[in-house]
């Protein structure tokens, strides 16, 4: 049993230490002992439950929903952050390329899809030296599109940032017949782009919604009855130009055989299949995505990530 001298010793070395901020050296010169001796009696105070350390960790909740998705969906990585400043999805574009940052190597084969989601990451890339990149367009990109969508704009920051070579899918995305579309692809540059794509291990893409401010309206791709029509499909959201139901089913396999770009189906075995989506619209699109295994890595904020597991049936922590 320790003495009541030596108890108190502790508490007052803690209280210095941990209340004062006051140096293990410092210390050790005001009371006449040595570091190590001060070393071993912050241990002490520890052990004894005298100093207990807690963690409040601002971002607890998000971690619990991370959590959650990755288990619920078989997720290999979760990102979700309770969204600050005045445009959100500049917080997902920052997360997302600060991510890419991390996670591309030599030799990686990037996937890149198109729209306003991925023209705010490709603002945040940060140069990395790598070798024998290759950068692929996903889908067509030709249209009616501002600035902020287009495609070349987006590819070519993607592989000045990472020193690869760019495939570009110089078509649009979504044509009026399969006939036209079999016609775009009898060219040999695009037949290329294609079997390029074909090896594509990191994919990054953002989900879309079906409202009237869909980026394939404003592309000129579909317009505002074409998206109704593919609402009373079923469909909640697309992927490259993709479109699925809830339950990550091809919503309309017509519209599917006009489309140009990667197939939902070819995003499955992907070693990164990244998504960036946010905002409640996209909430329905985000569940039936992965539903359908179109995703491995998820990058959202805190209230669509609650409403996703709202949809689909799943607690969440208070």
């Amino acid at each position: 049993m320790e003495s009541i001298e030596r108890l108190k010793l502790i508490v007052q070395v803690a209280q210095m230490y941990y209340e004062y901020g006051q140096t293990q050296q410092a210390i050790a010169n005001k009371l006449g002992i040595s570091r190590p001796t001060v070393s071993r009696l912050l241990a002490q105070a520890r052990e004894k439950g005298i100093v207990q350390i807690i963690i409040h960790n601002p971002l607890g909740y998000c971690s619990k929903l991370e959590e959650i998705f990755r288990t619920e969906f078989d997720l290999k990585e979760v990102i979700i952050t309770p969204l600050v400043g005045e445009n959100p999805i500049l917080t997902l574009a920052e997360i997302a390329a600060n991510y890419l940052y991390r996670i591309l190597k030599d030799g990686d084969t990037i996937g890149v899809a198109w729209g306003n989601t991925l023209h705010h990451v490709s603002q945040f890339l940060k140069p990395k030296n790598l070798s024998n990149i290759r950068v692929v367009q996903m889908k067509g990109g030709m249209g009616l599109s501002g600035t902020n969508i287009h495609a070349s704009q987006i590819i070519e920051k993607f592989s000045t940032a990472y020193r690869g070579k760019a495939y570009f899918l110089p078509v649009p995305a979504i044509v009026d017949t399969v006939s036209v579309k079999k016609a775009f692809m009898s060219d040999s540059s695009l037949r290329r782009t294609i079997q390029v794509g074909a090896e594509i291990n990191v994919a990054i893409y953002s989900i879309g919604a079906l409202d009237s401010s869909a980026a394939q309206i404003e592309a000129g791709y579909l317009t505002a009855q074409e998206i109704y029509a593919l609402q009373a499909k079923g469909a909640v959201g697309d992927i490259c130009s993709r479109f699925f139901t809830i339950d990550g089913e091809v919503a309309d396999p017509a519209l599917d055989e006009r489309t140009i770009g990667i197939e939902l189906n070819d995003l499955k075995d992907k070693e990164y299949a990244i998504a960036v989506a946010g905002g409640k619209e996209k909430a329905a699109g985000i569940l039936g995505a992965m539903r359908g295994g179109f995703l491995n890595v998820l990058i959202t904020d805190e209230e669509t990530a609650t409403l996703v597991l709202e949809k689909a049936g799943i607690k969440y922590p208070a």
